[in-house]
């Protein structure tokens, strides 16, 4: 906001008055600073939205395989035969059924075939592992 004091009129009995330039150039000014404490806040909020995005996405890959532990954990006084794990490359959960006496596996979802193709594919065309894998645990 700028105000010219010029066009309010000499208050009676004050003389010498300035002109307005001075005071129109402090109210810029100080226009500017807001502009520019605005700008400076807006930057360090972008800043910790991508630092907040990072460690959810730790905390999330953490959170899997904490499940997963405690997942194995729950079912192995019941079933020593089903097994849970975490295929690095894909980043997908596999279950296995395996033999109880000779812990063989018997059955793996997904199959070591379907993991390979698709981060064959993935390697191929560029993309996310996990291209053909798209079901949630």
């Amino acid at each position: 906001m700028i105000v010219d004091i010029n066009s309010l009129g000499s208050p009676v009995g004050m003389t010498g008055i300035g002109t307005a330039t001075p005071y129109r150039a402090t109210v810029a000014g100080e226009a500017s600073g807001v502009q520019e404490r605005a700008r400076v806040a807006e930057t360090a909020k972008t800043v910790n939205t991508v630092r907040t995005q990072a460690l959810a996405q730790q905390q999330d890959e953490q959170t899997v395989q904490d499940g997963v532990d405690k997942l194995n954990e729950f079912i192995k006084p019941y079933v020593t035969s089903l097994q849970f794990s975490i295929d690095k490359d894909a980043g997908k959960v596999v279950v296995k059924i395996l033999d109880t006496e000779t812990q063989e596996v018997i059955k793996q979802f997904p199959s070591e075939q379907v993991l390979a193709l698709a981060k064959a594919l993935a390697e191929v065309l560029g993309k996310p592992e996990g291209l053909l894998v798209q079901q949630e645990a």
